[in-house]
């Protein structure tokens, strides 16, 4: 809450005051942006014009991930933008099925500690404590260490 008592100071004092070398490349705070649009969006009516919230996709992103939540009628809507340099959509949506995981747990049991809370599936967990059988299925040795470090080539015949 203190924050607000200064919300007016500008970005670029922030910044100097804090000592933050800068980086053209990145924003010099944070690089990771949680937005969180509980407030109800509704529709405004003005005489001879209806204007509906969107949720709007500018196709870049100012950091490196950002998680936009918007509480709607029906349900949670999740945007992700992200920089392709750094995430792949694979990751991505592990990510993403990391941070259901997280919700559907704290919902089912709200007094948990956090500490008890998991990000991983029921599937998840068990490749990660049983491993994962499908890579041993086709695997097929190479030689061991003593014929990689065989020589190579053949001695003279001794006179």
């Amino acid at each position: 809450m203190d924050a607000y008592a200064h919300q007016d100071l500008p970005f670029e004092r922030l910044v100097e005051e804090l000592h933050i070398e800068r980086d053209l490349s990145r924003n010099p705070l944070f690089q990771v942006m949680f937005v969180l649009q509980n407030a109800p969006m509704q529709a405004v009516e003005l005489p001879g014009l209806s204007l509906n919230p969107v949720i709007a996709d500018g196709g870049t992103t100012h950091f490196d991930l950002t998680l936009h939540i918007v509480d709607s009628e029906q349900g949670l809507l999740a945007t992700v933008a992200y920089n392709t340099d750094l995430f792949d959509a694979d990751t991505i949506t592990r990510m993403l099925g990391h941070f259901q995981t997280l919700l559907e747990s704290i919902v089912k049991d709200p007094d948990q500690h956090l500490s008890d809370l998991s990000l991983l599936t029921d599937a998840e967990r068990r490749q990660v404590l049983v491993g994962r059988s499908d890579i041993l299925h086709d695997y097929v040795p190479g030689p061991g260490i003593t014929e990689l470090l065989k020589p190579r080539w053949s001695e003279p015949p001794m006179r």
